[in-house]
């Protein structure tokens, strides 16, 4: 159907808004927690009333720790201790940490700062006994005098081993190599001032090895180690006996009677008495360097000829010294610079 007074078709006539139907809408709303700063008047406020009460807190948790510490700390840790090897009270030390302290400073004295605290080892049982506060402390020079002269210490270093012998100790494998040049260099330096054939080469098998010995036998640097190879070594010595003669005692011993007599020149071995001491063997140094040198000599071809008539040559010899001794002669070479002439009989 078509209204009279209008053109347009029913259909494009607009409702008004009060023939609309109402349009619901379904959404599921969260609930919404007020915060602090809703509840209060002022935002912030509550928050910072609750960081400064945790700062307080803690700065007083701290404050009590602090105290408890410093009080355990008066009552035991400060109180004077004994120190014992072994059970034997050796001195008194104002507190642990100063016993401790001066313990580890006794045992560097005894090798000095050359080697670390962890390559010593004590073959004692130290202790620290707390004492009564009106003991008598011992001042810190006395407790490192008296700590080392009563500590047994064995100290881990590279030790030089002399035909599977253990001898002496270096804080570094670089020390001991080094220590065993300074004593070849030390025989090869000796007279004669003649050129040196080769290296000097040891007598003995040599080994490096990192082990324990005593504290007396830990050196603190190669020159030190060096000077205890080139040292002669006591001799062994015997108390003669009643009955006892010269060639009995080296043939009990084990040692031939022309090197027993050698150990013991100036001797007579036929006026020998109960209570003597004679040598078994002769002082030498621990370590045989051997050094070869050339020497170039001119000798007379016929030795006790006249000069004018021996004739002349120049020999070339490598003579081997053996820590300083000649042990052994090797011509290299011989020129003859003269003809001798033999004496004309009638």
């Amino acid at each position: 159907m078509v209204n009279k007074g209008s053109s347009k078709p029913q259909d494009d006539v607009q409702p008004d808004d009060e023939q609309l139907p109402p349009v619901e809408v379904n959404r599921r709303s969260e609930p919404v927690q007020p915060t602090i700063a809703e509840t209060t008047g002022n935002p912030s406020r509550l928050e910072k009333q609750v960081k400064f009460f945790k700062v307080v807190t803690t700065l007083l948790f701290v404050v009590l720790i602090g105290l408890v510490g410093t009080f355990l700390y008066l009552r035991h840790m400060n109180r004077p201790v004994q120190i014992l090897i072994d059970g034997k009270v050796i001195a008194t030390a104002k507190n642990y940490q100063a016993g401790v302290t001066l313990l580890a400073d006794a045992q560097k004295s005894v090798v000095g700062d050359a080697y670390p605290s962890d390559a010593f080892v004590r073959l004692q049982r130290v202790e620290f006994v707390r004492t009564s506060g009106d003991s008598a402390i011992d001042s810190d020079d006395t407790i490192r005098h008296l700590l080392a002269s009563n500590l047994k210490l064995k100290v881990r270093a590279y030790v030089i081993e002399i035909d599977g012998h253990p001898t002496i100790g270096l804080p570094t494998s670089q020390a001991a190599t080094q220590a065993l040049a300074i004593v070849k260099n030390h025989y090869a330096s000796m007279p004669p001032n003649s050129p040196v054939v080769g290296e000097p080469t040891f007598r003995e098998r040599i080994v490096i090895d990192r082990i324990s010995v005593p504290a007396a036998s830990a050196k603190r640097d190669s020159r030190e180690a060096a000077e205890y190879f080139w040292s002669l070594a006591p001799a062994l010595t015997y108390v003669v006996k009643p009955g006892d003669r010269g060639y009995k005692i080296a043939i009990s011993h084990h040692v031939s009677f022309a090197n027993f007599l050698l150990a013991n020149a100036g001797k007579d071995m036929n006026k020998l008495q109960p209570g003597d001491v004679v040598n078994l063997s002769r002082s030498h140094p621990i370590l045989s360097v051997e050094v070869k040198k050339q020497m170039t000599a001119t000798e007379p071809i016929i030795p006790g000829e006249d000069p004018d008539r021996a004739g002349k040559r120049r020999v070339v010899y490598a003579v081997t010294y053996t820590n300083g001794e000649v042990t052994k002669r090797d011509i290299l070479s011989m020129v003859t610079l003269s003809r001798p002439r033999p004496r004309m009989t009638l």
